[in-house]
């Protein structure tokens, strides 16, 4: 049965998985030509937000990894990540870099790191992750960097 679509909406849905992994879904744009002369010719994948009515505020884009759908039963299992990754270079030019920025409007938008839970250990499969706690009354907040020094000893390292 497929999914109720409201009005101008549009539902990309994936198959199922049986004991493995769901269906994939790919958007991705075509690739551009050698012979591409102006500078700024791309091709590009583009996803946004909705509009604003000027009564409610536009509409939000979410990525979201999977969730651990035990159905009853007592495995536990990590829930889906979400990587956002630069494209490849050829040659000697640099990699595509994972830029993040806040929108426009009469204050800014600004770039807000959440985290919930249990800070992980320091280690290497964590190395690299940020991690942000809120201090509470009188208590300072920290940002903190799980990385290793010269001794190959992972930690989380304070940045405030």
């Amino acid at each position: 049965m497929a999914a109720s679509v409201p009005p101008g909406g549009v539902n990309i849905l994936a198959g199922g998985g049986y004991n493995t992994a769901g269906g994939n879904i790919t958007i991705q744009s075509g690739p551009t030509s050698d012979w591409a002369s102006p500078t700024n010719s791309f091709s590009k994948v583009t996803i946004q937000g909705g509009t604003m009515d000027g009564l409610n505020t536009g509409g939000s884009i979410e990525v979201e990894g999977g969730h651990n759908a035990s159905y009853g039963t007592p495995y536990d299992a990590f829930g889906g990540n979400v990587y956002l990754i630069g494209g490849n270079a050829h040659g000697n030019y640099p990699g595509g870099s994972i830029m993040l920025a806040g929108g426009t409007g009469s204050t800014g938008g600004g770039v807000i790191i959440s985290t919930d839970g249990t800070k992980p250990p320091c280690n290497s499969a964590n190395s690299g992750m940020l991690w942000y706690t809120q201090g509470g009354t009188d208590v300072k907040d920290s940002f903190e960097i799980c990385a290793k020094d010269a001794a190959n000893s992972y930690a989380w390292r304070t940045l405030w």
